[in-house]
């Protein structure tokens, strides 16, 4: 398979949403520079080098202060086989793909860690193509995670707006936009499953750092939303699987955690060092972590685990020898949508 990897900066502990590229250099565990970092090849928008049309690619965004784009990687060799990027596109955070093959990447606000102008929005690629059909931008201030359901509806998690936003398909007319409940907004991951229930998980903005993880049954319509669960962690993405087991990034524990009905506890975790996004592929065999280096938290820049899942042992860690530098975000073709 092919994956798509973005790349986005992240925050620091005690301030995770204080998002920093670190691209001076790559650093061992040790401390030592081993490698200086340089701009990321990325061909402009249009015609780009390489294939998207391919079954089985990875998708990973990368952003730092140089170049931000989308990486394209052979699924099981984890080669590079294409890079791209769009007028606009500048501070980039989570991917994904709907089940129709189109691609979305989100770009955040443009802040101290990521150099501009850019578009705070999310760009849709058609499937194949590396030129944007569309950006979702209305009421968005910093988007920093996304998905789609089987009609195509887009949820967009706004970190700093405070907000989960839905459009339709190529549309800038949003559907809904709630805030959560706790009044607090921090909103981070989104879910949505088979049945058009929608989970989103939003956090305190300080210590103690707790994530609020919320249902709205039926959709956004009404904005009603229901507590399942708080946990003593700081936030990141999420996604669900086949069994409807929630999977949450735990940026406190460097993992990501397995939440089963009725999402009150969790049952077991999958380490991932500087987690900040999860995707799973439709087959649910694999789980993509897109690891980003948070200043003051861990050093060094970044790395996507590909995990078998459910056991969580780990098929490949791509690192910036592999071409992946501040990756926020990893997504294969054949990506799983509920």
């Amino acid at each position: 398979m092919l994956g798509v990897v973005t790349g986005c900066a992240g925050g620091s502990q005690p301030a995770p949403d204080a998002r920093t590229a670190l691209n001076g250099g790559f650093v061992s565990a040790s401390g030592r520079l081993v490698a200086k970092a340089g701009p990321i090849p990325l061909a402009p928008s249009g015609p780009h080098r390489g294939s998207l049309k391919g079954r089985g690619d990875l998708f990973v965004t990368l952003d730092t202060t140089s170049a931000a784009g989308v990486d394209v990687l052979r699924n099981k060799t984890w080669k590079e086989v294409g890079a791209f990027t769009a007028s606009g596109m500048s501070c980039l955070s989570a991917d994904w793909i709907d089940n129709k093959g189109n691609l979305y990447v989100a770009d955040y606000e443009e802040d101290y860690t990521c150099s501009g102008p850019n578009t705070p929005g999310i760009y849709e690629f058609p499937r194949g193509s590396s030129t944007p059909s569309f950006v979702y931008a209305t009421g968005l201030i910093d988007p920093i995670n996304l998905t789609t359901d089987r009609q195509g509806n887009v949820y967009v998690t706004d970190f700093l707006g405070g907000e989960l936003d839905e459009y339709p398909q190529d549309s800038n007319t949003l559907s809904h936009q709630c805030a959560p409940p706790s009044g607090d907004g921090s909103v981070e991951g989104v879910a949505v499953d088979g049945h058009g229930d929608v989970f989103m998980v939003s956090g305190t903005s300080h210590s103690p750092w707790n994530a609020y993880l919320y249902e709205y049954v039926g959709g956004l319509n009404g904005c009603s939303a229901t507590l399942l669960a708080t946990f003593p962690f700081f936030q990141g993405g999420m996604a669900l699987d086949k069994r409807q087991n929630l999977l949450l990034v735990d940026q406190t524990d460097n993992a990501v955690d397995v939440i089963p009905p009725p999402y009150t506890a969790i049952a077991s975790q999958i380490s991932a060092y500087q987690a900040f996004t999860v995707t799973i592929n439709k087959q649910n065999s694999q789980i993509y972590i897109a690891a980003y280096p948070f200043v003051g938290y861990l050093t060094g820049a970044g790395a996507v685990y590909i995990d078998s899942y459910p056991s969580g042992s780990n098929i490949a860690t791509l690192v910036p020898s592999d071409g992946v530098i501040n990756p926020s975000g990893a997504v294969d073709t054949l990506n799983y949508v509920p």
